[in-house]
């Protein structure tokens, strides 16, 4: 087998060339051996639709575009080796959030940070870490051995390093034989290559990648070994067969992952061959042309003629904001380009997000944000927080009215403005009486006097008082009887899946999966076809949320506390993943987890010193 690297710096058709052979392969033999396109995760669709709609191809049976996780999923499926549990990110934080539950009195330093917003997340990151790069808990005892033995002063370290390795190794053994996670799929991949007649057909392109994980280049040399043919295309201005690139070198990242490649082909006795591609294409501007070769070049080479590399300067984020919506529009009026053919960047997204969610639809300029969106403030999530918070804290008032804000809990064909007029007023009623405890849950009726004092204690209601009573009292039907019915479940509930079926049920009762598809159809109907598809993914992600919980400790005693713990954990890690719902917007990315192609202009925000 020869391994082809298609080398080459930006835009000098490395991809274009790649895409051309698949396609010419697939026009020659459209049933034949497969082809294997791998790109990253982010760019799998817009590298399938580029195919897929090819003109002349007519679609594709032969080309599959996967990431390397989906592959594995493919193989494994051939090979066997899939039948265990798939863990999700959600599932994952869960047994995280239970094993330091169990283990807290073990840990040194992360007893107290544990129960502080963001930790789950930031342990499931650095699990994940230790398993793309290969390190397993007796690594970590090795190290902890030695920084005890030899170095005193690194004591912090030595006992941060205790308690990640006692999570690892009880979060490895929760999963043994049981479950797998993301990660694992890779290490599968690489054992069950050999046991794979796609892959021993297949011819293999990789694409996107500037560098891989110990994890993935296990999976490359897998596939070195197996496939009888592999094109691997890297950013690149030239070999490095012999001695690796500077560090400062422009291109050291990709040196490094060419060497690594060259390095595995080499121990698998495959010769690799290398196409530099330096033609730059003619359609782009002389200025970029310029600015793009000599960029890392010292001293500075000036360029003279009409530059199409502007730089602005705004007094404010909201400025800068609305100068590119200004520029933007100019483009599309007067030099025919699309929203599509338009996109922002930035690094600090967050700071972003919403002022340039606000100033675009004020210019009416479509827009789709590609971001990782949480989905902690979306009503179903914010209902079920609060739900359980209220039976926790004994119906204190800030949880109680979080959950009627959430307006889930309102009956559905009751009009919504009209009964959020009549909860103000409920509210005000119990701050006023100081209602909370068990005032919410008692069968003595709510007394209302517009005027209370000594010497009217014995004076009738007037027939107002008598209906705002009235009112006062149905509305707190309304809230508390749902409510009644999951205290009453929960507190007959012993295991982990008897809890999450009290939980389903109250969602059942309340008419949650109706409520979603009311909302998904009006915000559908307003044209926020992103807020449209949120709205199903929520639903969708509660109910895979507690299957897992179900999966996972659906047989282990409870009690409402650790339930609520447990899943608040897995809460956190619900996460809006949407593509872009039209075809014709601009897209706002990140710079460094994005990919966007086939761009005719490019803003880059925020800018600022420390944030590139």
């Amino acid at each position: 087998m020869t391994v082809k690297m298609l080398i080459g710096r930006s835009q000098t058709g490395k991809t274009e060339k790649m895409v051309s052979e698949i396609k010419q392969l697939m026009k020659e033999n459209p049933e034949g051996s497969p082809i294997i396109y791998i790109v990253p995760e982010q760019m799998t669709f817009q590298s399938e639709y580029k195919l897929a709609s090819s003109k002349g191809l007519g679609g594709m049976i032969r080309t599959q575009v996967f990431s390397i996780t989906r592959l594995a999923w493919r193989v494994l499926q051939e090979t066997g080796g899939i039948s265990r549990y798939h863990l999700s990110s959600i599932g994952t934080n869960m047994l995280i959030r239970k094993i330091i539950e169990e283990q807290k009195d073990e840990l040194k330093i992360f007893q107290n940070a544990a129960d502080k917003n963001g930790f789950i997340q930031q342990m499931e990151s650095m699990l994940t870490e230790f398993k793309r790069y290969c390190v397993n808990p007796t690594e970590l005892q090795m190290r902890i051995a030695q920084l005890q033995q030899n170095d005193h002063e690194k004591k912090v370290l030595a006992e941060k390093l205790h308690d990640l390795e006692l999570i690892y190794s009880k979060f490895e053994a929760g999963i043994l034989d049981k479950y797998l996670d993301s990660e694992d799929y890779l290490q599968l991949l690489a054992e069950k290559a050999n046991e794979s007649v796609y892959l021993q057909k297949a011819t293999v392109y990789i694409d996107g990648f500037h560098s891989f994980t110990p994890q993935e280049y296990r999976v490359i040399e897998a596939l070195i070994r197996h496939c009888p043919n592999m094109t691997i295309a890297l950013t690149l201005d030239q070999p490095f067969d012999n001695e690796p690139p500077d560090a400062l070198h422009l291109f050291r990242q990709t040196g490094e992952t060419y060497q690594t490649i060259l390095e595995i082909a080499k121990q698998q006795k495959h010769q690799v061959e290398y196409e530099l591609l330096s033609q730059v294409p003619t359609n782009k501007h002389e200025s970029l042309r310029h600015f793009e070769a000599n960029f890392e070049v010292r001293p500075t080479i000036p360029f003279s003629g009409e530059a199409r590399v502007m730089i602005a300067h705004a007094m404010n984020r909201r400025a800068e904001i609305e100068g590119i919506a200004r520029k933007v529009r100019a483009l599309v009026r007067d030099e025919g380009l699309r929203y599509k053919d338009i996109t922002v960047l930035m690094r600090n997204g967050h700071e972003y997000h919403d002022l340039i969610t606000t100033v675009f639809n004020d210019y009416e300029i479509p827009l789709f944000i590609d971001r990782k969106k949480s989905m902690l403030h979306h009503p179903v999530v914010e209902f079920i927080r609060s739900s359980l918070e209220v039976l926790m804290s004994n119906w204190r008032y800030e949880p109680v009215f979080r959950t009627i804000k959430t307006e889930m809990i309102f009956p559905l064909n009751y009009s919504s403005p009209l009964l959020r007029e009549k909860m103000d007023r409920l509210e005000n009623y119990v701050l006023s009486y100081g209602i909370q405890g068990s005032k919410w849950t008692k069968k003595e009726r709510w007394k209302y006097r517009r005027i209370r004092g000594l010497e009217m204690t014995n004076t009738g209601q007037t027939d107002a008082e008598r209906d705002i009573e009235e009112e006062v009292n149905q509305l707190r039907d309304i809230v508390a009887a749902p409510l009644l019915r999951l205290s009453r479940r929960m507190k007959k509930a012993e295991t982990g899946r008897e809890y999450a079926e009290a939980l389903y049920l109250y969602l059942e009762e309340t008419d949650i999966p109706a409520k979603i598809e009311k909302l998904q159809i009006e915000t559908e109907e307003r044209g926020e076809l992103v807020r449209s598809r949120e709205h199903n993914q929520a639903w969708n992600a509660v109910v895979e949320l507690l299957d897992e919980y179900v999966e996972m400790l659906g047989s282990e005693q409870m009690t409402t506390e650790r339930f609520a713990t447990i899943l608040d954990a897995g809460i956190e890690a619900l996460q809006f993943s949407i593509v872009p719902p039209a075809m014709d917007q601009v897209i706002a990315a990140d710079m460094e987890r994005s990919r966007v192609a086939d761009m005719k202009a490019a803003f880059i925000i925020g800018l600022n010193e420390g944030v590139l």
